[in-house]
């Protein structure tokens, strides 16, 4: 096998979009090739604009029990998101000869084969996915040179982007933390120089998208989405009349920036809730659990205070996709950072937990990172696909 004429693919399915892009392993790592594809699901012909997502615990329900049940709704959205996967696949490779390897990344929990979704918290469960968009690629005659391996979590490959991804913040650091934002959250981190996967670290860490802030969802609170429902019941705005406007959350930060209260009252809440979540990263890896949220499902184990990591302190706090270019947009005007940093500080100075040479020498300007690897889950799922295509051929 000569991977030299194989190409690669890699694929970031969202709740709302699919991106992807050629990938081109390089001796100095993985570079993104050429131009991106991006489809949304609205765009289909057969996509449902009120679709409602069966209730998540009962989803976790089903899961549990191993009998996931997909009422017609979501068989229906789930086939206009597979067809939009593959639509985005055959835009990738049109006129373009080659052998190809193909990762994809997509939210939600996986089945035990990791080739489909078990639990969503706002898309349709499809168990058979990875099966189906192969059965697509096949009819199309699209020369796959191995079938998908697995459908992989966009947090871990948010992670392994930023590792191993030009331009990556997790690169010549120990101990990190990531967090991206876009229609929903997605966790990354890094600990004693190695990646950490959070389904590995369930016992002691939780997921953001699993966790609750104040009595909402943290996706609903720090994603733009979430951001964009925030200022909608702030102005007592339907959220579907704010997108018709072109309201969304770079336009909200707009507002602020030109004093509007109700824009600025929702974004300082964000940075406030930012600094909540960063503040309770630091002090679990640190500390161990101290209950600072609650879990969307109440049957969720709660989380042990003791793990392999206690007295690590994080180096840096990396903020990423559509989030990170708010914050970065917000740097002259600092009326999120404002509040990130106010509420950590506040936190830290009540706290007893922490260690005093960390909160002594706390710095946020030297702590934060805004990473600029908009495309860091389809460039992770892209490496994840190739290390496992190199090791199978012991390339």
């Amino acid at each position: 096998m000569n991977p030299s004429k194989t190409r690669l693919l890699g694929l970031d399915g969202g709740a709302s979009k699919v991106r992807g892009w050629e990938i081109k392993p390089t001796s100095k790592g993985f570079d993104l090739e050429g131009t991106p594809i991006e489809n949304k699901y609205q765009d289909h012909p057969k996509y449902l604009k009120d679709f409602s997502p069966v209730n998540l615990n009962q989803q976790l329900s089903e899961k549990a029990y191993g009998k996931i049940d997909p009422q017609k709704n979501e068989i229906e959205y789930g086939q206009v998101i597979t067809e939009t996967i593959t639509k985005t696949i055959l835009d990738l490779v049109a006129q373009r000869t080659g052998k190809w390897v193909i990762g994809i990344g997509f939210p939600g929990l996986k089945t035990r084969d990791k080739r489909g979704i078990s639990a969503m918290a706002n898309g349709p469960r499809m168990p058979n996915l990875v099966s189906n968009i192969e059965n697509i690629l096949d009819h199309e005659k699209i020369d796959l040179i191995d079938r998908i391996h697995q459908l992989g979590s966009d947090a871990d490959f948010c992670g392994l982007g930023e590792n191993e991804g030009k331009g990556g913040h997790f690169k010549n650091i120990d101990n990190a933390y990531y967090i991206g934002g876009g229609t929903g959250v997605a966790d990354a981190l890094k600990l004693h120089g190695q990646l950490v996967p959070f389904d590995q670290i369930q016992d002691w860490l939780g997921k953001s998208w699993e966790m609750e802030m104040n009595g909402f969802p943290i996706e609903s609170l720090l994603s733009v989405r979430g951001i964009q429902e925030q200022y909608s019941i702030v102005t007592g705005t339907h959220i579907n009349e704010l997108s018709k406007n072109g309201l969304y959350a770079q336009q909200i930060l707009e507002k602020a920036q030109n004093n509007d209260q109700q824009a600025k009252e929702t974004l300082a809440e964000t940075g406030k809730n930012l600094g909540k979540l960063f503040f309770e990263r630091i002090e679990t890896i640190a500390c161990g659990w101290q209950k600072r949220f609650n879990f969307i499902n109440p049957e969720r184990k709660d989380l042990i205070p003791e793990h392999d990591y206690l007295g690590t302190c994080l180096d840096q706090g990396i903020i990423g996709q559509r989030l990170g270019e708010l914050l970065s947009r917000d740097i002259g005007s600092r009326i999120i950072w404002q509040e990130l940093e106010s509420t950590i500080f506040f936190m830290m100075a009540n706290t007893d937990h922490l260690p005093r040479t960390f909160k002594s020498n706390f710095n946020p300007k030297t702590f934060f990172r805004i990473s600029n690897l908009r495309d860091a889950p389809a460039l992770g799922a892209g490496i994840s696909a190739w290390k496992t295509f190199m090791k199978k051929n012991n390339a």
